[in-house]
């Protein structure tokens, strides 16, 4: 079973075996929607946030072809600030980014005022390119509250020689867009059945970045 309906279009993508890179595993949610759908694929899932760096082997080693890597990504290697929201006590870390100006966004700022006043605690973590990994993946799914474009920027060579289909949630979206335009990438959107791809349109969480 997928967390998101999205996930299920992964079958009509790629082939059984594709090589998937899960980039902001979180809790693990991204692991089991993929493995769900692709029980055959080799997934490489990387996660920043330390608090999830316990349980994160023990999900991946329930399957095979799966393996964790607990570091973020972005442009090069560094130490980076990443933030953790908090309202009334209780830390949303599925809201945790590295872009401080996340929280400033108005969407943002509306679903964490129905809990009440929000504040951010910050953490430190290490960050390098995916481009360092050399992989040749089929697909990416790239989910890092507000810091896609980041990640994509470090997997550009990777993404000019292997032409993977990019899952991009579309947090980031305005800053993606000019950095997979001139590599020949369109934006599309699964169809109401989740079994094609279709040209982009309206308001969802989600994009499918596809080359030419």
């Amino acid at each position: 079973m997928v967390h998101d309906l999205d996930f299920n279009i992964l079958a009509h993508l790629v082939r059984p075996d594709a090589t998937i890179i899960d980039v902001g595993a979180n809790k693990g949610q991204s692991i089991h929607s993929i493995k769900s759908v692709l029980p055959n694929s080799i997934v490489h899932s990387f996660e920043l946030n330390p608090e999830f760096h316990d349980v994160l082997p023990r999900i991946a080693a329930e399957y095979s072809g799966v393996t964790f890597h607990p570091i973020g990504l972005g442009t090069k290697l560094a130490e980076v600030t990443f933030y953790v929201p908090c309202v009334a006590g209780v830390r949303y870390l599925e809201g945790a980014s590295m872009v401080l100006d996340e929280y400033e966004k108005p969407w943002v700022k509306e679903r964490y005022a129905q809990w009440g006043e929000m504040t951010l605690e910050q953490f430190t973590g290490t960050i390098c390119s995916g481009d360092s990994f050399n992989f040749a993946p089929d697909l990416m799914k790239i989910d890092v509250e507000g810091a896609e474009s980041e990640v994509t920027e470090g997997f550009r060579h990777t993404i000019e020689r292997y032409k993977p289909i990019l899952f991009v949630e579309n947090g980031d979206w305005h800053r993606i867009w000019p950095i997979l335009r001139p590599l020949g990438y369109m934006p599309y959107m699964p169809n109401d059945a989740y079994t094609a791809l279709v040209p982009f349109e309206g308001v969802r969480a989600n994009t499918f970045y596809v080359a030419s």
